[in-house]
């Protein structure tokens, strides 16, 4: 039997200051016509982006 990579999962954590963390966490299905390691590429670079935003919290209707 062949084994097949069919998921990959990439969490990145980042260290705010004061006992704060920002961390994402994404996952992706490999479509079988896919390289993995082209798919982990671009998961990492989506994530990084992601913990770069810094942490991400709802706007309130009312603030404007």
């Amino acid at each position: 039997m062949k084994s097949k990579i069919t998921r990959v999962v990439y969490a990145e954590k980042k260290f705010l200051g004061n006992y704060e963390t920002c961390e994402v966490t994404a996952e992706v299905t490999v479509d079988p016509a896919d390289n993995p390691a082209n798919v982990m590429k671009r998961l990492k670079k989506w994530v990084a982006v992601q913990v770069d935003g810094g942490p991400w919290r709802e706007e309130d209707e009312d603030e404007e």
